[in-house]
């Protein structure tokens, strides 16, 4: 059987008492609130979650592993923090010496066009980029 966002639906209301997972694991309403929370599905004030909410948590639910260790979206999530710091770090670097090299000099060793160079060095920093 096919997990559908029903399904996901019921046992939150409580319409049904658990799910049996692809890999034959039941999962609960207690399991599915802390999922959701992990998940960081955007919800109610009363834990409802919004908008797709419930497709999102039955796509990853339907899974051949059934509910995936939320570790490891624990690492997805720094690693894009830490892209987008080294990110933020390069673009304020960018603007403070661009006035001592060319854009294509830059461009070469950033890895980026020339125009993005120039985008870069005619957007203002960001708040994050103007803290010392």
């Amino acid at each position: 059987m096919t997990l559908t966002s029903k399904d996901v639906q019921a046992l939150h209301s409580g319409n049904v008492d658990h799910l049996v997972l692809a890999d034959g694991r039941h999962f609960t309403r207690d399991d599915l609130t802390a999922y959701i929370s992990a998940l960081r599905i955007e919800t109610d004030d009363t834990g409802v979650p919004l908008g797709r909410g419930w497709q999102v948590v039955a796509r990853c639910l339907r899974g051949p592993a059934g509910a995936p260790d939320l570790a490891q979206l624990d690492e997805i999530r720094a690693a894009a923090k830490a892209i987008k710091d080294a990110e933020r770090l390069r673009d304020s670097l960018i603007r403070r010496y661009a006035p001592n090299w060319t854009p294509d000099a830059i461009a070469y060793e950033a890895r980026l066009s020339p125009q993005r160079i120039h985008q870069i060095r005619t957007t203002e920093p960001t708040e994050e980029e103007q803290q010392p």
